[in-house]
C-alpha cells in the first residue's frame, strides 16, 4: 500500500512540475512577444488602410543596410516609392519578401522599393537577409519607438506607398501580391 502511495504521489508532483515548467516558458514567450508592440498579422487580415494616409513620411533613418542613397532623396528622385516594414520573425513578411525581390527587379524607372527592418535584433535581420539574398535596399529608423507610434504600425507587414513630395498616399497591412503592388502604385501615380 504504501508503494501504490508512494508512485501516486510521485506521478502528481511530476505533472504539477511540468505544467508550471510549460505556463513558465508560454508566459516567458508571451512577454517577449508583447514587448515588441508590433504583430505579425495573418494572411486572411490583409486590407487596405488609411490610417497612415496623408502623413508625411519624414523621419529620419539611422542605418542605411545594403544601399548607399538617403531614403529622403529616394523618395524625392521617384513618383512612387513603396516603403515595406517587416521583421525577420514576421510569417507573412517572410513569405512576401521573395516577390517584393522579384518585383523590384522589374520596377519602372520611376518607381523605388525599400524596406526598412523593425522590432527586430541585428543577428535576426542579417540572418533575414542573407537567407532570401535581399536586393532592394533596408533601412532602419533612427527612432523605431517613435516612428512606430507616429505611423500607427501595429501589424507587419505593413506597406506604405509615398508620392514624390514624401506624402503617404496609401497604405496597405498584410502581405503583397504582384496585383496590389501594380494597383497602389498605379493610384499613386495617376494622383
Amino acid at each position: 500500500m504504501n508503494k501504490k502511495l508512494l508512485i501516486t504521489v510521485t506521478i502528481i508532483v511530476a505533472v504539477v512540475v511540468i505544467g508550471i515548467s510549460i505556463y513558465t516558458v508560454i508566459q516567458k514567450s508571451d512577454e517577449i512577444l508583447s514587448n515588441s508592440n508590433v504583430e505579425s498579422i495573418k494572411n486572411t487580415e490583409s486590407h487596405d488602410t488609411h490610417h497612415a494616409s496623408g502623413d508625411t513620411f519624414d523621419l529620419p533613418v539611422t542605418e542605411i543596410i545594403n544601399a548607399d542613397e538617403d531614403l529622403k532623396d529616394l523618395i524625392e528622385e521617384n513618383k512612387v516609392t513603396v516603403v515595406n516594414f517587416f521583421a525577420s520573425w514576421c510569417g507573412p513578411c517572410r513569405s512576401e519578401t521573395p516577390l517584393l525581390d522579384e518585383y523590384n527587379k522589374n520596377l519602372d524607372d520611376d518607381v523605388a522599393l525599400v524596406g526598412v527592418n523593425i522590432s527586430d535584433n541585428e543577428k535576426g535581420r542579417n540572418k533575414f537577409l542573407d537567407e532570401f539574398d535581399v536586393d532592394y535596399p533596408i533601412y532602419l529608423f533612427e527612432d523605431e519607438e517613435k516612428a512606430l507610434e507616429r505611423y500607427k504600425l501595429m501589424m507587419i507587414p505593413t506597406t506604405f506607398f509615398i508620392d514624390q513630395e514624401g506624402n503617404i498616399a496609401r497604405v496597405y497591412v498584410g502581405e503583397l501580391s504582384n496585383k496590389t503592388l501594380d494597383q497602389y502604385i498605379q493610384f499613386v501615380k495617376e494622383q
